[in-house]
């Protein structure tokens, strides 16, 4: 996940020839394929539908025996064509071309119109030349090609076709009246597709800012309560499903309320900011998230973890914190800022015991450690029958019972 500095950055810098900074360039590409799908699944079924229906029009009100194998070649092209690209919108490895697998289709209508076209004379090359205008128009508002993908589509099939009508025997006029129209469908289909990407750009932009401010708590730039609610829930559920162990840590600063008495809020606000950043440093390496729970309470989920390594991290957040070196005075633990950490860790087994329980067998071994002295971390391993404790004291463990 990017900073949301990136995207401000981006904001702020414009991308008036519709170009993101590579990082930026590359989430919003991700984001424009899950898209896109949405949107071409069903406009190509109407556009095979369309093709369908304008082939049986054309050969039962025009001459079929000089129209109908012009039109039956390019439908059957297009048709087998989209039919692919539809398809390949379901495939997980080969959707990631889905651009290059557009411009293919576009490329596909386009020859097969010019091939066609060569076999043909008067009012049946006339109805091929109404295919190629639907081609280009499709290229721009129906294909789901990025901008610059598609003017370099709409450009490459409206040449070659111009070239060939004025190769052959049609007059001179008939070409600069289909070479008019061409360039005026590039043209208008380039400056929607413009103006639609542009506008498309710009509201993913600002859509990853509001996420990230709902998101997040004003004060630490963490993840607030809210979110972490949201990401709980889906980490448990993915963890029962997957037969994998999870943990969630609670981290509560020691004596915070008397922090603030002797030193006031001003640098309260500091050393809970101080707190957030060493936690984000703990946890950056293995991707984990912390969240803001509440007041002087942080919660890390610990998924993917082995038991001795939750059983490390908690004597690892103890030391960091006390490490910062943070004064307080006022505190009967240590001359410095400290933490006590709470830790469940549990495989899930049913949904008898959902994740808010886990989140309160957290709490109670958050209390175990308040009652044991404070600065030291305690493990809860829970399961649907029972559950087993033990104290974390400078990285040894010690056999106890929560209360």
């Amino acid at each position: 996940m990017l900073p949301v500095a990136a995207f401000q950055s981006q904001l702020a810098a414009g991308f008036g020839a519709l170009r993101f900074d590579e990082r930026v360039e590359n989430a919003y590409r991700q984001h424009h394929l899950a898209v896109s799908l949405l949107r071409l699944r069903p406009a190509l079924i109407i556009l095979m539908l369309f093709g369908a229906f304008l082939v049986a029009v054309n050969l039962w009100w025009v001459d079929a025996a000089s129209t109908g194998p012009g039109l039956l070649g390019i439908a059957g092209a297009g048709e087998l064509a989209i039919l692919c690209l539809f398809l390949a919108g379901y495939s997980a490895v080969v959707r990631r071309h889905l651009q290059a697998l557009g411009v293919a289709v576009a490329a596909t209508l386009g020859i097969a119109s010019i091939v066609i076209a060569s076999g043909l004379d008067g009012t049946a090359r006339d109805a091929v030349f109404a295919g190629q205008l639907v081609i280009v128009i499709c290229v721009y508002l129906i294909l789901g090609l990025r901008f610059w993908v598609a003017l370099s589509t709409g450009i490459a099939l409206t040449g070659p076709f111009v070239l060939f009508a004025g190769l052959s025997d049609v007059l001179p006029a008939t070409v600069a009246h289909h070479a008019i129209y061409l360039v005026f469908a590039n043209v208008g289909g380039a400056i929607g597709l413009y103006n639609l990407e542009r506008s498309r750009r710009r509201d993913y932009l600002e859509q990853q800012v509001l996420e990230h401010l709902a998101s997040r708590d004003a004060l630490t730039g963490l993840y607030n309560r809210q979110y972490m609610d949201d990401g709980f829930a889906h980490c448990w559920s993915r963890a029962l499903d997957a037969r994998e162990a999870i943990g969630v840590a609670i981290i509560d600063i020691d004596h915070f309320k008397r922090f603030n008495d002797e030193y006031g809020h001003q640098r309260g606000d500091e050393c809970l900011r101080a707190v957030a950043a060493r936690l984000e440093e703990i946890v950056r390496e293995d991707g984990w998230r912390v969240y803001r729970y509440g007041g002087e309470e942080f919660v890390v989920l610990l998924d993917g973890i082995s038991r001795d390594a939750v059983a490390e991290f908690g004597d690892l957040v103890c030391r960091r914190i006390e490490s910062l070196g943070i004064m307080h005075s006022a505190s009967t633990t240590a001359p410095v800022v400290t933490a006590s950490v709470g830790i469940a860790y549990t495989l899930p087994h049913s949904s008898r015991r959902d994740y808010a329980a886990f989140l309160q067998l957290a709490d109670r071994a958050l209390y175990a450690a308040k009652e044991a002295g404070r600065n030291r971390s305690v493990l809860a391993i829970g399961s649907d029958e029972h559950t087993v404790t033990g104290i974390f004291t400078s990285g040894q463990l010690t056999a106890g019972e929560l209360p």
